[in-house]
């Protein structure tokens, strides 16, 4: 059997193997299927690296596609407002329907009309049975007293329970954000990882071929099934049937961001969520304290009390009468509640210090973290650029050599070349699920307005 002698030479151990040597053996034939596998690959790679002959957009396979996009809120927040804002609408009308009136009567009948009591004039008044209605008015107990903080009582409270409840929709909001921008990392390391896979496939064909005959080592081939296993897992975990391969690879940018720290924790002080609860609730504290007086356990109600009477021996009458009621509490309730309210209040502003200090220190350490991916996404776009000239220059070399040259080593120059874009993509989507963790702290501004992008 005739062919081309090809050489394929492989440091493992300072051996050098030629496959030629084994078609002498009736092998041959499987030698040539892996390099012709091999050969076909280095031209697929060298388009996707290298920019040639590549029909599709440059930009479908950009690390900076990942970048960080703030969309629209998902959520029922006007369903939420409208339902809240009932409740306040119908309980301040069951406030303002508090009219103080209270009407109360009696009616009794005397089985011995002979019986009766004297009056001041010492005539018998004798009735045979009575009538009495009284209509009175406890104004101090009615929507006229202190009408507008009890309805600001009411408002402050639908403000706390708002934030409570956006509160739980903006973790889930996070959740689905950060959810899309894995949908948008898995379509794009995907695509790399399907090449990575590939070229590691042949490389462990070729490992084993070589094995076989007793040319290298088992400790390269461990190694690079190990690799194959991990970007096997790694693309597993994908469903990489959902997303097609790269086709162009050979523009590696991305974008770092940069957060504007001091109005962002500004924000974070005046408006976060758990903070702007501490305040509603201080507010609450403050409104209580304002109606608090001695006068809310008193009552005085003026009245007016018909009363008709049937009598046994004379004509039945009627009487009208004018007065007013009350009742006043000997205690200083009042204020000793006020002193309670002062205290429950200066346990809210040292809670409220203390969660201000721990939620600006979680900030500033996810901003730090965010500074640092983004200077490793700048490192390892350095060295796709490097690897991508690198590549470029092996490329001429051997399409101008003269004889065999390491083919095992060309697959692993790819494979360092697609780690690094695997790795780009990783760095690039922890970052962005950063910054989007950062919207946890803000009420209603978009995490956006706070980030400027610099093109890397």
């Amino acid at each position: 059997m005739s062919h081309p002698i090809r050489v394929f030479t492989v440091f493992s151990i300072g051996c050098l193997c030629i496959c030629s040597a084994h078609a002498q053996k009736g092998t041959g034939k499987e030698g040539e299927v892996i390099l012709q596998k091999l050969d076909k690959n280095f031209k697929t790679l060298d388009a996707l690296i290298l920019g040639r002959n590549v029909k599709s957009s440059k930009s479908n396979y950009n690390a900076g596609n990942s970048t960080f996009v703030y969309y629209n809120k998902g959520n029922n927040a006007t369903g939420v407002d409208s339902v809240l804002s009932n409740r306040t609408i119908a309980q301040i009308g069951e406030l303002k329907g508090e009219t103080g009136l209270l009407v109360t009567g009696q009616t009794y009948y005397r089985p011995n009309a002979d019986l009766g009591i004297e009056d001041d004039e010492g005539v018998v008044s004798r009735y045979k049975a009575k009538a009495q209605v009284e209509l009175e008015w406890d104004f101090l107990h009615s929507a006229l007293y202190r009408q507008r903080e009890r309805i600001q009582e009411l408002v402050i409270k639908e403000e706390i329970d708002r934030k409570q409840m956006q509160k739980a929709g903006k973790g889930l909001y996070v959740s689905r954000l950060q959810q899309s921008f894995r949908d948008l990392y898995d379509s794009l390391l995907a695509g790399v990882l399907t090449h990575h896979c590939y070229n590691l496939q042949l490389l462990s064909d070729a490992q084993q071929y070589l094995l076989r005959h007793e040319d290298v080592s088992s400790d390269a081939l461990l190694q690079i099934l190990n690799d194959k296993a991990d970007k096997d897992r790694m693309l597993a975990a994908i469903s990489p049937d959902k997303y097609h391969k790269s086709d162009d690879l050979s523009d590696p940018s991305g974008v770092a961001v940069m957060i504007d720290t001091l109005s962002l924790f500004h924000t974070i002080e005046t408006t976060q969520y758990d903070l702007a609860t501490f305040d509603l609730r201080m507010q609450l504290i403050d409104n209580e304290t304002a109606t608090t007086s001695y006068w809310n356990a008193a009552h005085i109600s003026p009245f007016v009390r018909g009363s008709y009477y049937v009598r046994a021996h004379e004509k039945n009458s009627t009487n009208v009468d004018v007065g007013v009621t009350f009742r006043f509490p000997l205690s200083a309730e009042a204020a000793r509640h006020k002193k309670t309210l002062k205290a429950q209040k200066s346990v809210l502003e040292a809670e409220r210090a203390q969660m201000k200090q721990q939620l600006l220190e979680t900030a500033r350490l996810t901003v730090i973290d965010v500074e640092r991916l983004n200077r490793l996404s700048m490192g390892e776009l350095e060295r796709l650029r490097k690897l991508k000239k690198y590549i470029a220059m092996r490329v001429n070399a051997y399409n101008h050599r003269v004889g065999g040259y390491n083919l095992l080593a060309r697959a692993k120059e790819y494979n360092n070349y697609l780690g690094c874009w695997e790795k780009l993509l990783e760095y690039q989507y922890r970052r962005d699920c950063l910054i989007a963790s950062l919207q946890n702290y803000l009420s209603g501004n978009s995490i956006l307005q706070y980030c400027r992008e610099i093109k890397l």
